[in-house]
């Protein structure tokens, strides 16, 4: 078996002909331009169940958690074997592919916009367990915030962040409860 030499994360045009021990055929059309990506079903997804818990821990702080994320049975022994020739034996012996997390939070503005208030980035540890829970500082009093999880693989190049499903929405207090 010969490797492909593609990149994840490069786009393609294909043409193919047959060969045969005399002659060939002519050339096929370019194909249509085709992105050569990891697809969003191998992603975690929160499933049934999950979802992004908000504790307060003080008026200006806040603790995010969640269950595990699992990566889905028929992605994982794919995604892990791209990793286990990229990054060598210790991602191979993995059960499944290692994972990156982002948490975004974000401030809801009168005008509806909304700003980016902090960004708190994770990563599965080295024997292979995942985080769940993340904790965010600096919010201010009386504001309303909203925060989304996304992920990806660590071990793949070109990555690029996939939504999880997790969000939620909450508010701070109005008055210090001093």
């Amino acid at each position: 078996c010969e490797e492909d030499q593609l990149e994840i994360g490069t786009m393609y045009i294909f043409s193919v002909r047959a060969c045969h021990k005399y002659r060939s055929s002519p050339w096929s059309p370019p194909s249509e331009t085709a992105s050569y990506a990891v697809p969003s079903e191998s992603f975690p997804k929160a499933g049934p169940g999950n979802e992004l818990q908000v504790e307060a821990l003080s008026e200006s702080s806040a603790r995010f958690w969640w269950r595990e994320l699992e990566v889905p049975a028929f992605a994982a022994a794919a995604t892990a074997a791209a990793a286990a020739s990229l990054a060598g034996a210790s991602e191979a012996s993995r059960s499944s592919p290692a994972l990156e997390y982002r948490l975004d939070v974000m401030c809801c503005m009168a005008d509806g916009r909304m700003e980016r208030h902090g960004t708190v980035l994770l990563e599965d540890d080295e024997n292979g367990s995942r985080p769940f829970d993340a904790t965010v500082h600096g919010l201010t009093l009386a504001s309303r915030y909203f925060a989304t999880l996304s992920c990806r693989f660590a071990s793949l190049p070109h990555r690029s962040w996939c939504k999880t499903g997790l969000t939620a929405a909450f508010e701070t207090p109005r008055t210090s409860q001093g």
